[in-house]
């Protein structure tokens, strides 16, 4: 072998390293347990896919041009061409691009994602915790109550021409009742006393509604006491990781293989708490888009979903995921298509595969 083909053979190694460590430090992140539960079976099992992967895309390559350049002299060499592109496009655009670039860009953006997926799901954790929201289907019975009890109030006092609780203001009070439901209902204040005491006594009533609108409330249009509780253990549990995330991002090794581990126990707590909050949807008051992701029927954390090649992949494409992800896919396309080169060099006029 001469000094050139060592020389190409050198730079393909090189190439074909780098490469490969991209994608299945990828290929981990998103099968954390594929192959084998044991780390060290598994990475050498994944590195031996992924060189297997990345040797076939180079001879893929190497075989598209060399059935290209001998297309006047083979017969076959459509099929051949075509298979070998077949071939590329499989090994190199589906399995090795997008893994590369998404590790390069995980490496990059993972503190800052985790950690905006827990401050997010902290925030609406507290809101059931601290039952803070209410269902809106609530404050059409307190309309409704509050209109009726004002009917009420006018026609006992006269404002309609009739002073004391006569048989009108008994129905319109009847029809408060209905709305507030058995359980809460109110008894009708007396018929007696003069102006200034029938007045007293309707404010003692409108004190009951407030009262019994507020039981209404609580028992029915706020988030139940078990799924509350179940969120007030999500939000400690969340900023103990929020805690343990930021320490690792100040120490520079949130990146690290150290802390995959805890990034996946991480994702582990989101999940839960997407859980809950999904169960409890009414009860929350949701920013701008996050209701969707909240409430699909599958649970994906933001972390999760940061952790698939290929959803990464997805949102880059719709727009959801910066530019600066360019960055990294222009860098996977050079560094493989440099090992390509470097294969077809070292292999150029030895032998056809």
């Amino acid at each position: 072998m001469n000094n050139n083909k060592i020389g190409w053979l050198i730079g393909f190694v090189i190439s074909a390293i780098l490469s490969c460590w991209a994608t299945s430090s990828s290929f981990m992140l998103m099968m954390p347990s594929i192959f084998s539960s044991n780390v060290i079976v598994r990475t050498i099992m994944v590195w031996a896919l992924v060189m297997i992967i990345y040797v076939l895309a180079s001879m893929a390559l190497k075989w598209a041009i060399d059935a290209r350049n001998n297309r006047e002299t083979s017969s076959g060499w459509r099929g051949k061409f075509f298979g070998s592109v077949a071939v590329l496009a499989v090994a190199w655009l589906v399995v090795s691009l997008p893994t590369n670039a998404h590790t390069f860009f995980y490496k990059l953006k993972i503190g800052d994602v985790v950690l905006q997926d827990i401050s997010t799901t902290e925030k609406y954790s507290h809101q059931l915790c601290e039952r803070t929201v209410v269902d809106p289907e609530y404050y059409i019975i307190e309309e409704k109550a509050d209109s009726i009890f004002r009917l009420f109030h006018d026609e006992v006092m006269g404002v309609n021409g009739h002073y004391g609780i006569d048989y009108r203001a008994q129905k319109i009070f009847s029809s408060l009742n209905e709305v507030l439901g058995s359980l809460y209902s109110i008894t009708t204040p007396n018929n007696s006393g003069n102006i200034a005491q029938l007045s007293n006594s309707l404010n003692q009533k409108r004190e009951e509604l407030s009262y019994q609108l507020n039981r209404i409330k609580q028992d029915k249009y706020l988030v139940v006491r078990n799924l509350s509780q179940e969120a007030c253990k999500d939000a400690d549990s969340l900023s103990i990781m929020k805690d343990t995330i930021q320490s690792l991002v100040h120490m520079g090794e949130i990146s690290s293989s150290k802390a995959e581990g805890v990034i996946t126990q991480t994702d582990g707590v989101l999940k839960d708490a997407y859980a809950h909050i999904k169960n409890s949807q009414r009860f929350v008051d949701f920013a701008e888009g996050d209701s969707v992701i909240y409430t699909a029927p599958n649970i994906e954390t933001r972390t999760s979903r940061f952790l698939n090649p290929y959803s990464v992949a997805w949102d880059y494409f719709t727009g959801k995921i910066p530019l600066s992800f360019t960055f990294w896919l222009i860098l996977s396309i050079v560094i493989d298509l440099a090992g390509f080169f470097f294969f077809y060099q070292w292999q150029k006029n030895d032998f056809e595969f």
